[in-house]
């Protein structure tokens, strides 16, 4: 079979998967088939218990009602209203879970339960009362009436009983026969499910049994075939091919095993060819070893001569290097000493320009108290001005002061006159002159304040002029502070700037300096090196000397070796 192991793993297993797979599909429909037909028998056990309901309500109540007949108790109502109430619930939820073919057979049964309880309710019931009242009363004919009626209304209601309890039992024993026939229709289904279950499984178990057979020896047979040609190999024997006609995962493997044995084969006789052809390279190499061991003596010689030479040069070097090192130790301290000074005038630069910088803001500020002062002053002089105008305005208040008091005088002097009419005017006349008085007074006060403040104001004006002039000279005096700053700190950049010169040129001396010693101590290192170059070559040429006579001891060994490679590949039947 041209197919590869998995593939007829998969192809088996799909087969069987497939099997289990209808088994599954079969049995879950089967199971929802089974479901339905429970949900069905549960229907009708419902159907089932309510007729069974419905026949004993109706029965309770018939005898509630034939109870009220016979003894006139009003308990019996109660239970004939509870026992219609339950009967037609039970009706109408029968009606609502019945068949499609028994609901209109329901709705009769409903439609006559209401005709019966209308019956009772209106025309029995009343009879009833009537009849038991007569009873309780002693009139004997009206309880004849009444009890003739009762039999007439009995009698025509009994069919209509019948027809309802015929009925009632009737839909009972179809729902219980419904019952039954799903019940049995279960089993039976049951009962064809595990039959095929049981054939499906005996199909799946005898179907994976030949599989089994099958594969196992379509994978034994090749196995056995390249387990009898490896033992063949193992033995020595190369001399038959592996065939396999199979294109699977072993045919590849019997595929790899014909390639190993192809290499096999050419590997032992290119082993026994080159083993002859070692064993006459090892004895001309034992002869060149002499030769070989003969010309490195000679260099070994000239090695020992040139190391001398090398020695010498390189202490020559080595004074040349320490003059250096000492000079560049000189220029680095003149670096040194050009990096502080740039950096004390980088200091003293930063100083001036920030010094510059407070000047330039004290500039400022003087100018700005200046303008405050010149403010102040002009400021202080309004307040002078104000100053005199209240004093023009205290004189007139004065002068107003004093001709009040003047007319209140007069005044009194009329009141006086006129005797007791006038009294009151005196009065009024006094107070007057009182206030004019206070007028005067007060005025006099503000008077010498006022003169207290011109005079004051007057020293804060000449005070803020000669302040003026002083802020003035130190501005004039800040400016010129300010201009020989900006000569200071171009003095201090020129200087900086002649510092980082310096600097640098130190900077490249010294780098010189340096890369001079570094190529000394390279030249002295290259010189060193070749010394012990040379020292390295003498003696490897006196142990390449020595290795020589062991490469020459090993060539005869490899020769003995390579005999004995020869006879060993002798052992392989090609």
């Amino acid at each position: 079979m041209k197919a590869k192991l998995g593939f007829k793993f998969a192809v088996s297993f799909g087969i069987i998967l497939l099997l289990l797979i209808i088994m599954t599909i079969t049995s879950f429909v089967n199971l929802q088939s089974a479901k339905g037909e429970l949900v069905k028998i549960d229907e009708a056990n419902a159907r089932m218990a309510l007729a069974d309901t419905i026949a004993v309500q109706y029965k309770n109540t018939i005898a509630a009602i034939r109870g009220y007949a016979a003894f006139g108790e009003n308990v019996y109502l109660g239970q004939m209203d509870n026992g219609f109430d339950k009967l037609l619930t039970a009706e109408k939820e029968l009606l609502a879970i019945a068949r499609a073919d028994k609901q209109q057979e329901v709705q009769l049964l409903i439609d006559q339960t209401n005709q019966y309880r209308d019956i009772i309710v209106k025309e029995y019931l009343p009879v009833a009362k009537t009849y038991h009242a007569a009873k309780a009363a002693g009139d004997l004919a009206l309880e004849r009436e009444s009890g003739t009626k009762l039999y007439g209304i009995t009698k025509r209601l009994a069919p209509l009983a019948e027809s309802v309890t015929v009925k009632a039992d009737g839909i009972a024993e179809n729902n219980v026969n419904l019952a039954k026939n799903l019940i049995d229709d279960s089993i039976n289904r049951a009962d064809n499910v595990n039959r095929f279950s049981i054939v499906i499984s005996l199909i799946v178990m005898i179907l994976g049994l030949v599989i089994a057979i099958v594969l196992t020896n379509m994978i034994r047979k090749p196995i056995l075939a390249l387990t009898a040609i490896t033992n063949q190999y193992a033995a020595g024997d190369l001399r038959d091919i592996v065939e396999l006609k199979s294109s699977d995962e072993i045919g590849e493997l019997g595929n790899s095993l014909r390639i190993m044995h192809n290499h096999f084969v050419s590997m032992i006789t290119n082993i026994r060819s080159a083993s002859g052809q070692l064993a006459m390279a090892s004895e001309q190499m034992a002869s060149s070893t002499e030769e070989v061991t003969a010309t490195g003596e000679s260099i070994s010689q000239s090695m020992q001569h040139l190391s001398g030479e090398a020695d010498t040069g390189n202490s020559s070097m080595l004074e040349a290097s320490q003059a250096l090192v000492e000079l560049s130790s000189l220029i680095q301290i003149a670096k040194k000493k050009a990096n502080d000074t740039c950096n004390n005038s980088i200091e003293t630069l930063a100083a001036a320009e920030n010094g510059r910088t407070k000047v330039t803001e004290s500039v400022s500020k003087m100018d700005n108290i200046t303008e405050q002062t010149k403010r102040s002053s002009q400021i202080i002089g309004e307040l002078n001005d104000y100053s005199q105008q209240i004093s023009q305005i205290i004189d007139t208040i004065t002068v107003i002061a004093k001709q009040t008091n003047l007319l209140a005088l007069n005044a009194a002097i009329e009141a006086a006159r006129a005797g007791e009419h006038g009294r009151g005017f005196a009065v009024v006349a006094e107070e007057v002159r009182q206030l004019a008085e206070q007028s005067n007074q007060g005025a006099q006060e503000i008077t010498a304040l006022v003169e207290k403040v011109t005079e004051k104001t007057q020293l804060a004006v000449l005070a803020m002029t000669q302040n003026v002039t002083e802020v003035e000279g130190g501005v004039i005096t800040v400016n010129e502070a300010g201009l020989a700053l900006d000569k200071i700190l171009q003095a201090v950049r020129f200087m900086a700037d002649e510092a980082k010169e310096i600097g640098n040129i130190t900077s490249e001396q010294v780098a010189n300096s340096d890369q001079i010693v570094n190529l000394i101590n390279d030249l002295s290192s290259v010189i060193e090196t070749v010394a012990a170059h040379t020292e390295e070559a003498t003696a490897s040429i006196e142990e390449q000397s020595s290795t020589m006579q062991t490469i020459a001891a090993g060539a005869e060994e490899t020769s003995a070796m390579a005999t004995e490679l020869k006879e060993s590949v002798q052992h392989f039947l090609v």
